[in-house]
């Protein structure tokens, strides 16, 4: 009788992506690389320590061959399944070229055999730890463009955080208008509110925005603080307000650790919120701005 050796649990997919971002921030930064990735508040179903080690192996890739950029780690639906995708800005892949870099010591763009860029062991132990578990495996890439990987992520049927499983939609579920110009992290931040049961309608721009809430009021904004050319999230959120009225709350997202951005942001009344950002925290500020704004029921009955 085959014995597995692996073990089928339920696990946060945030405490996997938490360890293998701590893990290999180092080495991103040392390239001058920006790693982010966005909470998904997920419980997955699958073997917890060997998931993170594919996903640690395609982060290392992605941090290997990008030179400058940035990378994204982040969930997602596509094609009625979850994903765990790694996203980067380094040198592509040829088309023709998409299943050999799974191929053991195969190193595309390393023919000088460099041991800075590994063994090339990384993505082939990556395809035979999925094929374990039983795991599907996605690449998309374009030559100097960058590359997508993604691993398929079995849920829970515990799936939702229990504190944020939604108990009464009409009173807790809210329209959220999200402007975030990154557009993977636009994907990432949707896809992780619209799992926890609310709506979301996204876009780069306050413009584009306004047009996609199509006369219907959000509950709340929430905005990158750096958007781009001279764009900020103060001014999407004022640009919304002139169309919807003042009382739609708003949250600011920031990377930005000086003090003094902050003072700003909090001076012009705005709830602020860190990158990368925790699921958890982000719900609770969205649930006490409504409930500040919600009437209070009498006790007499």
């Amino acid at each position: 009788m085959k014995q597995n050796y692996w073990v089928k649990q339920d696990f946060a997919v945030d405490d996997v992506l938490h360890k293998v971002f701590s893990s290999h921030a180092p080495a991103a930064a040392t390239k001058g690389l920006g790693l982010r990735m966005v909470n998904s508040g997920l419980i997955a179903q699958t073997d917890p320590i060997l998931f993170e080690r594919i996903i640690a192996n395609l982060v290392s890739n992605a941090i290997r061959y990008t030179e400058k950029g940035r990378i994204l780690i982040g969930c997602r639906h596509r094609k009625q399944k979850a994903w765990l995708e790694v996203w980067d800005t380094g040198i592509g892949i040829p088309s023709d070229k998409t299943e050999e870099i799974f191929e053991e010591f195969r190193q595309l763009g390393n023919y000088e055999r460099s041991r800075e860029k590994g063994s090339g062991l990384g993505l082939a132990i990556v395809k035979k730890t999925a094929h374990l578990l039983g795991l599907e495996v996605r690449v998309a890439s374009q030559p100097w463009r960058g590359s997508m990987f993604a691993v398929e992520m079995p849920l829970s049927q515990s799936a939702l955080p229990a504190q944020h499983q939604p108990k009464d939609k009409g009173n807790s579920m809210y329209r959220i208008a999200l402007v975030e110009d990154d557009a993977n992290v636009r994907s990432a931040l949707t896809f992780t509110l619209k799992e926890v049961g609310h709506t979301v309608i996204a876009a780069p721009t306050a413009q584009e925005l306004i047009v996609n809430l199509d006369s219907t009021p959000p509950d709340i904004v929430i905005a990158d603080y750096r958007l781009s050319g001279q764009q900020t999230g103060i001014k999407a959120v004022a640009s919304v307000r002139a169309v919807f009225g003042e009382k739609v709350h708003a949250v600011i997202l920031t990377g930005d650790t000086d003090p003094a951005i902050v003072r700003d942001i909090v001076a012009e009344g705005f709830h602020v919120q860190h990158k990368p950002l925790r699921l958890k925290p982000l719900l609770d500020c969205l649930d006490e701005l409504m409930d500040s704004t919600r009437p209070i029921k009498s006790a007499r009955g």
